[in-house]
């Protein structure tokens, strides 16, 4: 069903519904045209013998009256009329017995005739008086046998009526059923090509909307080949092609924000990067409580390098001392390239004499490794603790000034800012406001 197109479907159930509908005519004009033939047969049959045997009647009343006028005045021109009225009774008596022939009214109507042949021996006789009874008598004999012949073929006729009624009735039934049937078929059609199309266009208009919505579930719709189908695949290959692109679009941002965020000689994070660190451990920190320290170094003498190697070697120094530091800091720190040959490492949760052991670690590692072309290189360390309502921008010019002091120390050395050393984590501003 779902490899033919919608004209066909539709053109098929209108063809299977016209069928359908053909076929129940076809049934009712077969049926009226039986029922014609049995309205036709009733007029030529019983009806028909009903209006013969009535003439008779008719015509042997007619002739009976007028024999009777033969006692009163007879004449010969009463026996002229009475062979007229005679010849009448006897050739409808023929038309009778004609239509009467093969039916079991048939002795009736011959019993009548030989009731007409002994009223005309009687007559013969030619004396009225004597023989008034007789013929009386014989008269309602044929007129009983006639009755009786109308009587039968009255009952013919009502059988025949009820034969045309059943089949009438037979035939609202045929064209009832068949309507039936038609009204069925031709919902059962509908469903069913309703099913076929809307059904998949309800498929296509969740496939819209999970699009809309940004869902891209991997559902492979039926295989189909009709316009519904086509559809369906269409919308399929759109959210597969936008799930890439998608997909693509995210590789690329999250590429764009590693190069944003990234120092692109050392691989370390930038300054931008640190200070959004800073930024959202500083919120945590003023919501929750907790430590942050900080280590600021600069490698000594790197002018010098720059000078006597070129910058090209000063880049190698900054690779490798990026790279030393990358390996000596726990997973939890941060670390950064803060400015020219100077670095930032961020400790979340670490007190002062923590970053001290890690600052001393970092300056241990740096010394003991040996540099291309220049050979061995040293830094200097500050090291400093944030402070209750400091920022970043304070935190780091303690540890900057602590630097500083390590240089005029003479290098190659940690210096920590012990001004304002913080024995307690900083408290929650909840827990500020309450004490």
């Amino acid at each position: 069903m779902a490899l033919l197109s919608i004209r066909v479907k539709f053109a098929s159930a209108l063809v299977l519904v016209s069928c359908v509908f053909a076929g129940a005519v076809t049934l009712a004009w077969r049926d009226v045209s039986a029922i014609e033939g049995r309205v036709s047969g009733l007029y030529s049959g019983p009806m028909q013998t009903v209006d013969l045997g009535r003439a008779v009647q008719r015509d042997f009343m007619d002739l009976r009256r007028h024999y009777l006028s033969a006692a009163l005045a007879p004449s010969a021109k009463w026996a002229q009329r009475y062979a007229l009225l005679h010849d009448q009774v006897t050739q409808d008596i023929g038309s009778l017995s004609q239509r009467l022939d093969g039916s079991d009214l048939q002795d009736r109507l011959g019993h009548a005739s030989h009731i007409l042949a002994d009223w005309d021996i009687a007559l013969a006789r030619g004396d009225f008086t004597t023989y008034r009874v007789q013929i009386d008598r014989l008269a309602d004999g044929f007129q009983t046998d006639i009755d009786q012949i109308i009587e039968g073929a009255e009952r013919d006729a009502r059988f025949r009526v009820d034969e045309v009624g059943a089949r009438i009735q037979a035939s609202r039934l045929t064209i009832l059923l068949g309507g039936i049937v038609a009204i069925c078929l031709g919902m059962s059609v509908i469903l069913a090509l309703a099913g076929t199309i809307v059904r998949p266009l309800e498929q296509a208009a969740r496939i819209a909307g999970s699009i809309a919505a940004g869902h891209f579930q991997d559902e492979i719709p039926r295989q189909r080949s009709d316009e519904p189908g086509q559809l369906l695949k269409a919308l399929f290959l759109m959210r597969r092609e936008i799930q890439a692109q998608q997909q693509e679009l995210a590789r690329r941002n999250f590429e764009l924000e590693r190069i944003a965020s990234t120092d692109k000689l050392t691989g370390l994070n930038n300054r931008r990067k640190l200070e959004e660190f800073a930024t959202e451990h500083l919120a945590g920190i003023r919501r929750y409580g907790g430590w942050l320290s900080a280590i600021l170094l600069d490698i000594d003498h790197f002018k010098a390098v720059n000078d006597i190697h070129g910058h090209l070697v000063g880049d190698e120094v900054i690779m490798h001392i990026a790279a030393i530091i990358g390996i000596t800091i726990r997973e939890a720190d941060v670390a950064g390239r803060w400015g020219g040959e100077e670095f930032l490492v961020l400790l979340p949760n670490t007190t002062l004499d923590g970053a001290l052991v890690l600052a001393e670690k970092i300056r241990c590692a740096v010394a003991e490794h040996d540099f291309p072309i220049v050979g061995t290189k040293t830094i200097s360390l500050g090291v400093s603790q944030l402070r209750d309502d400091e920022t970043l921008i304070g935190l780091v010019a303690r540890a900057d000034q602590a630097l500083y002091r390590a240089k005029q120390a003479g290098r190659d050395r940690v210096e920590v800012d012990r001004a304002d050393r913080v024995k307690h984590p900083i408290a929650p501003l909840a827990h500020q406001a309450v004490i």
